[in-house]
């Protein structure tokens, strides 16, 4: 017998939400029961694209029988809280990140949901990505050598200049917002936060919403924090919401005693994956599989959810790593207001390797093939498929 699907409610039908409901009609092993927005209209119009009944209020949602996962797309400020009531009221709970602004609040929410014995999942989970998928099993070959020194960068551009609502993204800070995703990808690689130094400042101050309003900010729109892993390699994260895509400096790269991991973007699934001999040029990597067409799936982690509460085995996107990275947030934000080292406590244990719909080849293979593409480099443009099938080395 097929087992049901999860029955999943949207709270929050902002700008994001139709993503997500457009993941989970997509899915197999997930069903839009509800969504709920204090903007009726809003819900009205979710539900209307992608199935499931309107609601007016977080506690229409939280009161309703039929919805096992609570999926929150509220603003930054207000996940915590509306996660309490959820895991409170025995519903499994997948936040958009941040969890919480503190990491008190962060791991008072883990604690929770294990008294309450449901789970705790949180975004991002970009790390499930074809691409962020490839590069970690390039890491793990050990063809790198240990790795000491790595750079990530967010230059993710004026949100106002194509967000109606920014102020909320700005008054999160551009860390909250967006340099929590190569974090996760790089806490999901190299394991938990040591210590963090940083420095932030307001670039410019003084913006204007699409509308006309104008609003000055508050909070750091360009922040630099050095990072050390508890395994050892020292990363530089660059985070601002003022150079646009004009940079080139959207990806992740890790540099080992005998080679370099570039991944173009730390975000898109089909990103692009280069790996370098030490003073050799990069040579292109074959992704694992096709991506989609989309540049993220943010139905991965809500499936992945899905699939371990069924089988009864963890789930990757963790309460657990996410209270980890509100700790290093608050961390790097402490080291900018006091110029010195700051410590992380808390620790973690990593996601597995894998994502659904994503069969891994063993790491011994994955060595074999990388070995071959440096001998070899036309094999640089082969498809995923060719590439990881072929029989020869």
């Amino acid at each position: 017998m097929t087992a049901a699907p999860l029955r999943a409610g949207i709270l929050g039908c902002g700008d994001i939400a139709a993503t997500y409901a457009a993941a989970i009609a997509a899915s197999p092993v997930l069903a839009l029961t509800a969504a709920a927005d204090r903007n009726p209209d809003r819900a009205r119009a979710l539900t209307a694209a992608w199935g499931g009944v309107p609601l007016g209020s977080a506690g229409e949602l939280l009161d309703r029988a039929d919805i096992d996962l609570m999926v929150i797309l509220t603003r930054h400020f207000t996940h915590a809280d509306l996660t309490e009531q959820a895991l409170r009221s025995g519903k499994h709970v997948f936040s958009e990140k941040p969890l919480a602004m503190t990491g008190a609040r962060a791991w008072q929410l883990v604690r929770i949901a294990a008294d309450c014995g449901v789970r705790l999942a949180c975004a991002p989970a970009t790390y499930l990505g074809e691409a962020q998928q490839t590069a970690w099993a390039v890491l793990r070959t050990g063809l790198l050598g240990q790795i000491r020194v790595g750079y990530a960068d967010v230059n993710w551009g004026r949100i106002e200049t194509w967000h109606p609502r920014p102020q909320d993204f700005y008054a999160a800070g551009a860390l909250f917002d967006m340099g929590v995703y190569p974090l996760t990808v790089l806490t999901s690689f190299l394991g938990p936060v040591l210590e963090v130094s940083a420095t932030a400042d307001i670039v410019l101050p003084e913006r204007q919403a699409i509308g006309g309003t104008r609003f000055t900010l508050t909070s750091p729109d360009l922040v630099v924090a050095m990072i050390r892993f508890r395994s050892g390699p020292l990363i530089r994260l660059t985070c601002g919401f003022y150079v646009d895509s004009a940079s080139r400096q959207r990806g992740i790269e890790l540099h080992g005693d005998d080679g370099s991991l570039l991944m173009e973007r730390f975000y898109e699934f089909g990103a692009s994956v280069h790996l370098a001999r030490r003073s050799a040029p990069p040579v292109h990597v074959p992704l694992l599989k096709n991506p989609p067409p989309e540049p993220v799936d943010y139905g991965r982690a809500l499936a992945d959810l899905a699939l371990a509460i069924r089988a009864g085995t963890p789930h990757r996107a963790s309460g657990q790593q996410a209270a980890h990275m509100v700790d290093v947030l608050e961390a790097i934000m402490e080291a900018t207001q006091h110029g010195q080292r700051v410590a992380v406590t808390s620790e973690f244990t990593p996601p597995q390797p894998g994502a659904p719909g994503l069969e891994l080849p063993p790491d011994e293979t994955v060595r074999d093939r990388l070995a071959g593409l440096l001998d070899h480099r036309d094999r640089a443009d082969e498809s995923p498929a060719t590439f990881w099938e072929r029989t020869d080395t």
